[in-house]
């Protein structure tokens, strides 16, 4: 999924209608912003069908209508996140719609480690700059909203969201290693900033780059 999940919420409607290419541009950029509004706000701590269904059916609808206006040069990019999109809700729900059984499967593991995924991410987000001054996902307002769990918890969701938006790539020992390095070295504030790209304390992102390296941890692509 997507960059839909952990995704800018800037519209940039100036950057739009500045657009030039296909008569469809302006409409294309507006439809783009939207699906990653609509990406951001997916909670990845739900388990229940009729929850999960809503939201990332909403991510599938929102992107397909990015699809149908997509100029020629971004249409196969368009056509691939959709199908990446109806891979990840059939496999979530083989899980039960539990993200982190998902994401601990070999299924999920392979889902998310395939180079390809964070591959189709950067392809999106350098069209999306260059066409519609959409900043890339993980420089912006991703997940706004989002309250994770206090805690350890907290913690793991936290790396959870980072994963599913394709900015890290993370074995299952790695989250063991981030939750055990940063247990009571980061507040419950920072973290909920990290998970939407707010404003991190010094002390927090310290103790955040501390356990990175810690862990071995790297940007995923």
């Amino acid at each position: 999924m997507v960059a839909a999940v952990a995704c800018s919420s800037s519209s940039g409607s100036g950057a739009a209608a500045a657009t030039t290419g296909p008569a469809t541009a302006g409409q294309f950029c507006q439809l783009s912003a939207a699906a990653r509004e609509v990406g951001a706000a997916i909670d990845v701590s739900a388990t229940d069908k009729a929850t999960v269904e809503a939201q990332v059916g909403a991510v599938i609808d929102a992107t397909k209508a990015v699809a149908a206006a997509a100029p020629a040069d971004y249409a196969a990019v368009a056509t691939k996140t959709v199908a990446e999109q109806e891979q990840l809700l059939a496999l979530w729900a083989r899980y039960d719609y539990d993200f982190a059984k998902m994401q601990a499967s070999e299924e999920g593991k392979a889902f998310f480690a395939d180079p390809d995924f964070a591959a189709l991410q950067n392809e999106r987000d350098t069209y999306l700059q260059k066409h519609c001054d959409l900043a890339p996902a993980q420089d912006t307002s991703a997940n706004a909203g989002v309250i994770l769990s206090p805690g350890d918890e907290g913690i793991r969701q936290m790396f959870q969201i980072l994963q599913i938006g394709g900015q890290l790539a993370v074995t299952d020992e790695q989250v063991d290693c981030l939750v055990d390095a940063l247990s009571g070295q980061i507040s419950d504030a920072d973290l909920n900033a990290i998970g939407s790209a707010g404003s991190v304390t010094d002390a927090g992102t310290a103790a955040l780059i501390a356990a990175i390296n810690t862990c071995g941890v790297v940007p995923a692509g």
